[in-house]
């Protein structure tokens, strides 16, 4: 009786409220209404969040660990992006080690396996025990170093989300799935802002070289998706949330367009709400890359009230910080 209850009263809406964002309240109205019960919900949190980043922060990092340069992160996000192609950050060279043989072994997919796929081109290589299997999945996203990059942009310390994007994904984009080759782009192909927070940051690591041959992130700077999302009128009500290339090219420069291409081991950190952006197209050489999503404790939407999502491990031993980061206090 209460599980019915609770589903027609709880999941239905909120499920119907993300489902036709568009055309019921607008993207973004969605996202202010979310914002604002969120608040209600877990306003102290936040708060309590807000004032540990600022006045706590550089304590709470060196219990966490080191900063490689001292003082500062090495990478400062501007204009809604910042790329580290050193391959040097804490975790990175471990996380490639871990997801080699991963690749190898799970990679590719079968002819059942791509029907059933809603982006066949982009699927997930990732397994419900990884998190435990693999500690550097969660240890280079947890270092200060990233840590540090995605705190200063958001103003606040971030949580690895659970619901919406998955705070973890293990990802291929190949096109050899594709169910429609050398048709249009379809789906995240196209142009778009994610709509999971204000701020929503990804943090995404290329697990093998990428190149312009495997379908690699194009994307916007802030300034130019925000000239863009202007002259669109995007995420008000009866708008489209994908755009298409035509579209986005009368409005904006092609030549603003930024491409993630890079050996093993780079990094975009990105506010993927602020910066139009696509993949995935023409992977003719299969491209691999983790994906690790924050957001703000109170969420732009209202997933975390029908989900537990993700369930991300911690132990008594981790430092304030990365419990913090998992809401594992």
């Amino acid at each position: 009786m209460l599980r019915t209850l609770r589903r027609n009263l709880v999941h239905r809406p909120i499920n119907k409220l993300h489902r036709d964002y568009d055309a019921w309240l607008g993207i973004d109205n969605t996202i202010r209404l979310s914002k604002a019960i969120n608040r209600l919900l877990h306003g102290g949190e936040q708060r309590r969040y807000d004032r540990a980043y600022r006045e706590q922060f550089d304590a709470l990092l060196a219990e966490n660990g080191p900063l490689l340069d001292g003082a500062a992160p090495r990478n400062t996000m501007r204009d809604g992006w910042a790329i580290d192609r050193s391959g040097t950050l804490p975790g990175i060279a471990e996380l490639l080690k871990d997801t080699a043989p991963l690749i190898e072994t799970r990679g590719g997919l079968t002819e059942e396996e791509a029907q059933a796929e809603k982006k066949p081109f982009f699927y997930s290589l990732f397994e419900k025990d990884d998190l435990h299997r693999f500690p550097s999945f969660m240890d280079f996203v947890l270092s200060s170093e990233v840590i540090a990059t995605v705190a200063h942009h958001m103003g606040t310390i971030p949580v690895l989300s659970r619901t919406r994007p998955p705070g973890v994904r293990f990802m291929e984009s190949n096109e050899a799935y594709n169910p429609n080759p050398g048709g249009p782009p379809q789906q995240s192909q196209n142009f778009h802002l994610d709509i999971h927070d204000r701020p929503v940051v990804y943090v995404i690591v290329l697990l093998r070289d990428t190149t312009e041959e495997s379908g690699p992130w194009h994307f916007l700077p802030a300034s130019a998706s925000e000239r863009a999302a202007k002259a669109l009128d995007y995420q008000k009500r009866g708008q489209p949330y994908r755009i298409t290339d035509e579209q986005m090219y009368a409005v904006a420069d092609p030549d603003d367009v930024i491409r993630f291409t890079g050996p093993a081991g780079s990094v975009l950190f990105i506010e993927s709400g602020r910066c139009f952006h696509y993949g995935s197209r023409k992977a003719i050489i299969p491209r691999y890359q983790m994906m690790y999503g924050f957001t703000t404790v109170c969420r732009g939407d209202l997933t975390e009230l029908v989900s537990q999502g993700q369930q991300h491990p911690s132990a008594a031993s981790d430092a304030t910080l990365r419990k913090m980061v998992l809401r594992h206090e």
